[in-house]
């Protein structure tokens, strides 16, 4: 019986498309979930090689795009939700998706970004042999709450592991270090990594990278791969879609710094700053689901770095659900507001921002990275 639901559940994927009606990524796991509520307790055994789980408020994306791609360079397929549907759905979808038409699974190896508020769960289903843990910090405060909150449940999930787990958590975040205090399991091995690698050479840029990519390093090694090779596949990394992504659109180039909570936002405004030549830059602001509806996180932005930014910046161009939010952000941050162009209409205003011809960098939350995306390259993330 299972094996006629998978059947089933697996020709959604498709409908979607045929319908012209968006990409239903995790429609599939939705259904799959309902209908065979042990789906990925049966399932997540399959991958008996390695089960690694990344987790954190920030780099979960990037650090799960260059380790399944380093492993894939290095002769280990892996099966893995590199759309970034980290939910539970979304990593049941990614499962059925890999399995047959009779819920076969071939590959062994699986590597899932996980978001903070599901990890408990996903630990308390099966526990993985390899966890990355890349920084805790304030995020989504309607969903998340506090700190403390997740650190307490990321807690209790691993004082309960029955399996050896394997944590790498990077050494300088307050909250991680009090994780490895709280945690009394003799299944749990926590491993430090830092936030600069002296072999480690990539194109990805920005401070934060260093941390996401010597994670993936640190984790490579202690699974067994030479130093050498790790070297090789690493340099051939590129940003994982929305994280520093160029594209280059009637003569300008647009590059997307995804900017979700307080401490993505002032990373990529550091980076922002270093810039020598002229740009534009335009900020989005979305309350949608997978932003999190309460935006006032933006306050604990800082508002030297976003008024350095904007001064420096030849236009300046808000938009999104909560545009006028953002504005009035700026506003207070010292931003001169009389020359903002402000519009909920995103598709216009990256019109107006590229017939400027200047470098365009763009500051979206999450659901505003993914319609950004779909208007400079004209299609959907699936």
């Amino acid at each position: 019986m299972p094996s006629f639901k998978i059947a089933i559940v697996k020709t959604i994927f498709w409908l979607p498309g045929f319908l012209r009606i968006g990409a239903g990524g995790t429609w599939p796991g939705h259904i799959i979930l309902k209908i065979y509520p042990r789906f990925l307790h049966k399932y997540l055994d399959n991958f008996s090689k390695h089960l690694i789980y990344v987790s954190g408020t920030n780099g979960k994306t990037t650090t799960s795009f260059v380790l399944c791609s380093s492993l894939g360079f290095l002769g280990t397929p892996v099966v893995s939700n590199l759309s970034g549907a980290n939910l539970l759905n979304g990593i049941a979808s990614c499962v059925l998706k890999a399995a047959s038409l009779f819920g076969n699974l071939s590959t062994k190896s699986a590597v899932f970004e996980v978001d903070e508020a599901v990890l408990k769960k996903l630990i308390s289903i099966k526990s993985p042999t390899h966890l990355i843990l890349l920084n805790l910090s304030r995020d989504q405060l309607d969903r998340y709450g506090e700190v403390d909150i997740t650190l307490e449940k990321w807690s209790e999930a691993l004082g309960s592991a029955q399996n050896t787990v394997r944590v790498f958590y990077f050494s300088s975040n307050k909250y991680l270090l009090k994780l490895k205090k709280l945690v009394l399991n003799s299944n749990i091995t926590f491993i430090p990594f830092g936030k600069t690698n002296d072999f480690v050479k990539t194109s990805l840029i920005g401070s934060y990278n260093q941390i996401n990519v010597n994670a993936v390093s640190s984790i490579l090694l202690d699974l067994g791969y030479k130093k050498r090779d790790i070297m090789n596949v690493l340099s051939l990394q590129k940003h994982a879609f929305g994280r520093g992504e160029s594209f280059l659109v009637n003569g300008i180039t647009a590059t997307t710094l995804l900017a979700k909570n307080p401490a993505s936002f002032n990373n990529n405004l550091k980076l922002l700053i270093l810039i020598k030549t002229e740009y534009n830059v335009l900020f989005v602001l979305n309350d949608n689901i997978p932003d999190g509806k309460d935006v006032s996180w933006i306050y604990d932005i800082k508002s030297s770095l976003l008024k350095k930014v904007c001064s420096c910046a030849k236009n300046v161009y808000v938009s999104g659900s909560r545009a006028f939010d953002f504005a009035l952000r700026l506003k207070i941050a010292g931003v001169n507001t009389n020359s903002l162009v402000v519009s909920k209409n995103l598709n216009l205003i990256i019109k107006k921002a590229i017939l400027c011809k200047e470098n365009l960098y763009i500051f979206p939350t999450y659901s505003a990275m993914l319609k950004t995306r779909k208007i400079l390259i004209g299609r959907k993330i699936f």
